[in-house]
């Protein structure tokens, strides 16, 4: 009986772990994956979302430029906030966004000595030049692009 009674709490203290922590893995997760495809350092202040209220809400956002360009950051969002309705997309009928705040506070492109553009790179842009150059002899297909509505921007 008392083992049933840790493993119950068990899981209670875990999911409370997880409602209360969800934000801060999110946070962590999402600067990582940026770093990791683009190669560029991401930070976030804040970062909160909600699948009941369907909301993501994230504060003082900044993307910084690779080394080599003389500005330190090349995107810097004081608020991105958007509000979405989640069963369009689990019905199939694409991505429906009823509200959508940003303010842009900076976005610098700029040339290092080079003469490159701190936004060519991102390492993705890089990869499809790449494989455009490849796929010149090939046929492009024609795949059908999810419908975004968004009601407020």
């Amino acid at each position: 009986m008392k083992k049933v009674i840790s493993f119950l709490l068990g899981i209670v203290l875990l999911a409370t772990l997880l409602l209360l922590g969800k934000n801060a893995i999110a946070k962590i997760a999402i600067e990582q994956g940026v770093r990791m495809v683009t190669g560029l350092g991401l930070k976030m202040e804040e970062f909160d979302f909600s699948l009941m209220n369907s909301f993501v809400r994230i504060q003082g956002l900044r993307l910084f430029n690779p080394s080599g360009y003389p500005d330190r950051v090349m995107v810097d969002l004081p608020l991105v906030y958007l509000d979405y309705e989640l069963a369009p997309l689990f019905k199939g009928q694409g991505i429906h966004i009823e509200d959508i705040k940003i303010h842009l506070r900076e976005f610098t492109a700029v040339r290092n000595e080079k003469g490159k553009l701190n936004v060519d790179a991102l390492k993705p842009v890089q990869k499809e030049k790449k494989e455009a150059k490849k796929r010149v002899a090939q046929p492009a297909r024609a795949a059908q692009p999810a419908e975004v509505k968004i009601d407020n921007l």
